[in-house]
């Protein structure tokens, strides 16, 4: 998906793209009615009791473009990426020599860089 959004913002002048599930699906080749079909654990959902669920279903009835459930596949790789740190790892290899024996270790660098909201 990110790769997706790097292509899309390549050539775009004002940095304005809206995702398109079809173009997006097409061009991955992915089964358009998989990335709508309705997650089973959507991580908005994480920690809600099925009464606060249903608040959310709710308010999204009352308005839809501002309080929108992201509960497809599609929607749920959004929320994730708005909402959890992406983890760059980097590995750094370092040698030791203490008299005839050789160590090799692997050290790994950290990067965590957050995308900003799609609301």
């Amino acid at each position: 998906m990110i790769y997706f959004f790097c292509h899309c913002f390549q050539n775009n002048l004002f940095n304005f793209k809206t995702l398109d599930s079809n173009e997006f699906s097409s061009r991955f080749s992915y089964d358009i009615g998989f990335l709508r079909r309705k997650h089973p654990n959507p991580a908005q959902h994480t920690g809600l009791s099925d009464e606060e669920k249903q608040v959310i279903y709710d308010l999204q009835e009352e308005d839809p473009a501002g309080n929108r459930v992201f509960d497809s596949y599609l929607e749920n790789a959004l929320y994730n990426l708005s909402t959890k740190p992406l983890v760059f790892q980097r590995g750094v290899k370092t040698v030791s020599r203490n008299g005839d024996s050789v160590e090799y270790n692997t050290k790994c660098i950290y990067r965590l860089k957050t995308i900003p909201n799609f609301s």
